[in-house]
């Protein structure tokens, strides 16, 4: 009977294994497989767009159908399941939604230019991505850690290496695979030496232990595996000086692959982060002396490495280096609102990810004979039609962090926090490099202007649906920090509940 409640927790991510297993099994051979096609010949998007129209709607209802049992699963407290191997929290809930949110979200904008034969295949990868995410972001002990990580992992290779016909897909899964098994190996050997240190791999084992042992018992020995294991999450994060695979990866990647690395593949690390770094509160001091010269380091890389870069899929890549090192600065600010601001921040940068994202998915022509891979495609696209570029303009300002876009609120908080600290030499490092980030930013926007706009004549895309949303989350940008006190209200009581 104890079992049946702890299955009864469970419901979403059983009812995801068992969607999961009957889209992949039983889906095809009880359905007849049918295409939906249509042809668009004007405006920027022009090509015959094909689908599995039955199977993208069998996969957004499981999705859909998962958010609402996450929804009304009742968690007001921390729950423990199988002897503390898995925990649900208001947080692990929160991480899960928006998961889910966002999965839906690509799913739905990418449908409008796939051309793919094997779309049924990515849409069930994506079903086994996100039952792995899910026990990822729930892990309580460091082994369930490890296999979800691998079951993640396995997933992102077979989604790079699904275009078969392409080389460079087969270049790019060999190279991730190659990396992601000395990560694997890394993350053993960190769970190793802990393992030998303090003979427990449970994180509520290990933080009772580190209660009461106190900090004077922290060894040398235990930082050094504490330091291994931190090196695959700065690995998983693309944190400087562990970032050198995100770039080559994402240059080769599908749009919709290189969504779900700027945005899923960030989620799960990050809820298991957070979870470590509250267990070692007694080497605290340590933690914030890791945090906040990485941190800083991420951003000089970020900011500089995206200088003079032209490839706007390397350049996303070393955007997110950069608002990684801000999260990670967040973290190491030895205040109470530490992992608040930090979830605040990368909510917020999920959120302008995605909508810098859906540029590629507007502007891009026939996929797969042409991608947009350097700024000059904005300058091509604002010569045809202005008016697709002014919710990009907005979308950039927001990246920047100018008033009063959202993007100005996310580094005003690490700002606050440190000057609340009196170390007025951070705040003011920060400016610096701010000011290159912008510059990088504002590259697209002075190309923008410069062209000859020789067509003013609003070009209609492909699908108005798609441009709706477009619209609705550039302006989203400028208008979300009115509701901003509820918004850092809400992430405080879903923290304090999960404590």
């Amino acid at each position: 009977m104890f079992f049946i409640k702890e299955f009864f927790y469970l419901i979403p991510e059983i009812f995801l294994i068992f969607s999961l297993l009957l889209v992949s099994t039983a889906y095809p051979l009880i359905i007849q497989r049918s295409k939906f096609s249509f042809s668009y010949t004007k405006g920027v998007l022009s090509g015959q767009f094909s689908m599995h129209f039955e199977t993208l709607i069998a996969v957004l209802f499981v999705l859909v159908l998962t958010s609402y049992l996450l929804f009304i699963t009742p968690l007001n407290s921390p729950v423990y399941l199988f002897h503390s191997q898995l925990i649900l929290s208001p947080l692990t809930q929160l991480f899960k939604q928006v998961t889910l949110v966002i999965t839906i979200f690509l799913l739905i904008a990418n449908t409008y230019r796939v051309r793919f034969s094997y779309w049924e295949e990515i849409l069930v990868l994506t079903m086994f991505l996100i039952t792995s995410v899910f026990f990822f972001i729930s892990a309580n002990d460091f082994l369930i850690l490890w296999l979800s990580s691998e079951l993640q992992t396995f997933c992102f290779i077979f989604l790079v290496a699904i275009n078969r016909n392409s080389m460079v897909s087969m270049e790019g899964a060999i190279q991730f695979f190659v990396y992601s098994m000395f990560l694997s190996i890394t993350l053993l050997n960190g769970i190793t030496e802990l393992y030998g240190d303090f003979g427990i791999l449970n994180f509520n084992d290990l933080e009772v232990l580190l209660y009461f042992t106190g900090v004077p018992d922290f060894l040398t020995s235990q930082i050094t595996s504490f330091l291994t294991v931190l090196c695959y999450f700065f690995f998983k994060f693309s944190i400087a000086p562990f970032h050198a695979w995100a770039i080559e990866i994402f240059e080769g990647a599908p749009i919709l692959l290189l969504s779900f690395f700027t945005t899923i593949s960030k989620i799960a690390p990050l809820a298991a982060f957070l979870r470590i770094t509250m267990i070692f509160q007694s080497a605290y001091d340590f933690l914030l002396e890791v945090f906040f010269l990485v941190g800083l380091l991420s951003i000089a890389v970020g900011s500089f490495g995206g200088f003079m870069e032209i490839n706007l899929k390397r350049f996303l890549a070393y955007s997110g280096v950069n608002h990684f090192g801000w999260i990670l600065l967040a973290l190491g600010s030895p205040t109470f609102n530490t992992m608040l601001f930090a979830l605040f921040y990368f909510f917020i940068y999920l959120f302008i990810s995605i909508s810098f994202l859906l540029t590629f998915f507007i502007i891009t022509p026939k996929f797969g004979t042409h991608t947009f891979n350097s700024f000059d495609a904005f300058s091509y696209v604002a010569s045809l039609d202005i008016t697709l570029m002014v919710p990009i303009i907005l979308i950039l300002f927001s990246f920047v962090g100018m008033p009063p876009f959202i993007g100005f609120f996310q580094k005003m908080a690490v700002f606050y926090t440190y000057l609340n600290l009196e170390l007025y030499f951070i705040p003011m490092l920060l400016i610096g490099f701010t000011a290159i980030g912008a510059f990088n930013y504002l590259r697209i926007l002075i190309q923008v202007i410069t062209t000859r706009q020789n067509n003013f004549i609003f070009v209609l895309p492909m699908n108005l649906n798609l441009l709706i949303i477009f619209f609705a989350t550039s302006i989203l940008n400028l208008t979300l920090f009115l509701n901003l006190p509820t918004i850092i209200y809400f992430l405080y009581k879903i923290i304090l509940t999960s404590m």
